[in-house]
């Protein structure tokens, strides 16, 4: 004998059993979204650095090569208009850019940066050149190995690191231990 309750019973199974294959094809899909998404965004990533590698290498002979590329729509600063304001130091320069892209930069980016905003670095290497002019701002720190970031942004950070400490100056000739030093004389 089928009982109401037997009905509804079967039923809630089969309810069951159709939200766990829905449940399965939603996970599916949202797999293969965010695979396809990974794909989109390290496509992006990788045209975006092949335009500012160009942009970089036409900033380098002279030629203006177009609107800078940013890695990211939130990167936008302010116009940069700071930049007609006559001459600029590389410290100051640097210092405004990590302000408007508004996070730390590893320096070879931060040359990259500079040189597509039409800051021109000076050297055979610019970016060892604008570490050179940088790295004794009090203004910037390096929170991490050749990262640098607004001071503002690490409060507790006292030193940047990977910062020297002082050694004594080396003598020409290394002293010995002579024996009388050696009994404690």
């Amino acid at each position: 004998m089928v009982t109401f309750g037997s009905v509804l019973s079967e039923q809630l199974a089969e309810v069951g059993r159709q939200l766990e294959e829905l449940k399965a094809r939603e996970e599916a899909i949202r797999a293969e979204v965010a695979e396809r998404l990974r794909g989109l965004a390290e496509e992006r990533t990788r045209l975006e650095a092949r335009a500012r590698h160009i942009q970089a290498l036409l900033a380098l002979e002279g030629q203006a090569g177009g609107v800078p590329v940013r890695q990211h729509e939130e990167d936008r600063g302010p116009s940069d208009a700071w930049l007609d304001s006559g001459s600029i130091s590389l410290a100051d320069a640097a210092h405004r850019v990590l302000q408007e892209v508004g996070r730390e930069l590893h320096y070879k980016d931060l040359a990259t940066e500079l040189q597509l905003r039409g800051i021109s670095i000076p050297g055979k290497d610019p970016p060892i050149n604008l570490v050179a002019h940088i790295h004794e701002d009090p203004r910037l720190i390096r929170p991490k190995r050749g990262v640098y970031a607004l001071r503002e942004w690490y409060p507790r950070l006292k030193a940047s690191v990977g910062t020297r400490k002082r050694r004594r100056p080396s003598t020409s000739k290394p002293r010995r231990r002579t024996a009388a030093r050696r009994m404690g004389r």
